[in-house]
C-alpha cells in the first residue's frame, strides 16, 4: 500500500510538469491495486478452503521469490535504483520460505521508499546449506536511532522466527541501512 501511496503523490505532482512520468506513477498504482487485490483474494480463499488449498489448488496465495522483478519494477518506478545479486545455487524452496523471503523483501523495498531517501538498494540472495540469507541494504539515511511506530520490522522479525529464522537491522558505519534476514531453507522445523 506505500508503494501505491507514494506512485499516487508523484502522479499528482507530476501532472502538470511531466505527464508522462504522472501516467506511468498511475500504471503502477493500477497494477499495484490489482496484484493486492489478487493476493487478498488468493489469502481469502485459502482460509476458506480445506488444508489451506485453493480451488486453483495452489498451496501459495502469496507471491514468491519469482515475482521479486515486478516488485523491483515498482520501486525503480519510484525513482530507486535497484540491483539484485544471487549467490549459491537456489535450491527449490517449500513455499512459506519462499513467500516469507519475498515478504522480507518487499517490507525491506517499502521502508526504503516510506523512509530512507535512498537512491540505490542492493537486494542479496545467498543460498548457502540449509539457509537462505537476504539481505537488503540501502544508500539512505540509515535510522534516526528512535522507535519505529509501525509494525513492518516486527511482523518481519516474528514472520522468520515462526521459521526459526532470525532478521537483524541496523544502520552500518557508512550510513543507509540494513535488513539482513536468515531463513531455514527447510521451512519450519
Amino acid at each position: 500500500m506505500s508503494v501505491i501511496s507514494l506512485h499516487t503523490d508523484v502522479a499528482a505532482e507530476s501532472l502538470d510538469d511531466d505527464p508522462a512520468l504522472a501516467r506511468r506513477s498511475l500504471v503502477a498504482v493500477r497494477d499495484s491495486c490489482s496484484r493486492a487485490v489478487s493476493e487478498l483474494h488468493a489469502t481469502v480463499e485459502a482460509l476458506r478452503s480445506p488444508a489451506g488449498t485453493t480451488a486453483r489448488g495452489d498451496h501459495s496465495p502469496t507471491p514468491g521469490l519469482a515475482e521479486i522483478p515486478r516488485l523491483v519494477d515498482t520501486v525503480s518506478d519510484a525513482g530507486v535504483a535497484v540491483h539484485i545479486e544471487s549467490r549459491g545455487t537456489p535450491a527449490t524452496l517449500p513455499a512459506v520460505v519462499d513467500a516469507t523471503a519475498y515478504r522480507v523483501i518487499q517490507e525491506a523495498l517499502s521502508n526504503v521508499l516510506r523512509h530512507s531517501d535512498a537512491t540505490r538498494v542492493v537486494v542479496a540472495l545467498d543460498h548457502h546449506n540449509d539457509v537462505l540469507r537476504v539481505c537488503v541494504s540501502d544508500n539512505g539515511r540509515g535510522s534516526r536511532g528512535g522507535r519505529t511506530t509501525g509494525w513492518g520490522l516486527t511482523g518481519m522479525r516474528e514472520r522468520v522466527a515462526l521459521l526459526g529464522g532470525t532478521v537483524d537491522t541496523g544502520t552500518p558505519d557508512g550510513g543507509g541501512f540494513v535488513v539482513d534476514a536468515r531463513i531455514p531453507a527447510g521451512g519450519p522445523s
